[in-house]
């Protein structure tokens, strides 16, 4: 099974006109609608290539954006690792 994390991907979100139905997260969307770097026609094509292979990877990500954000958390993780290692390791038998 593979697990696709996909970046931004261009869109047209049909967004409610009236301000009671908008939240903030579908105002950006309408504002950014069609203009995100991803082409959704290579992310499906990106995801149906791998799920035929033979070994398809457990996590997907699709995009720079995506990338990054990973990478990002990576980072935190390793860095939070190497500032309480030393606790981790002081529970031992």
């Amino acid at each position: 099974m593979v697990r696709p994390a996909p970046g931004a991907y261009r869109h047209r979100l049909v967004v409610p006109t009236s301000a009671p139905e908008r939240g903030r997260c579908c105002e950006v969307l309408a504002r950014n609608g069609g203009r995100q770097p991803g082409d959704p026609v290579k992310a499906a094509k990106a995801v149906v290539d791998v799920t035929e292979l033979a070994a398809p990877p457990l996590r997907l990500q699709l995009g720079a954006d995506a990338i990054e954000r990973v990478e990002a958390k990576l980072d935190l993780v390793r860095r939070e690792l190497d500032r309480w290692r030393h606790v981790a390791l002081s529970t031992a038998l």
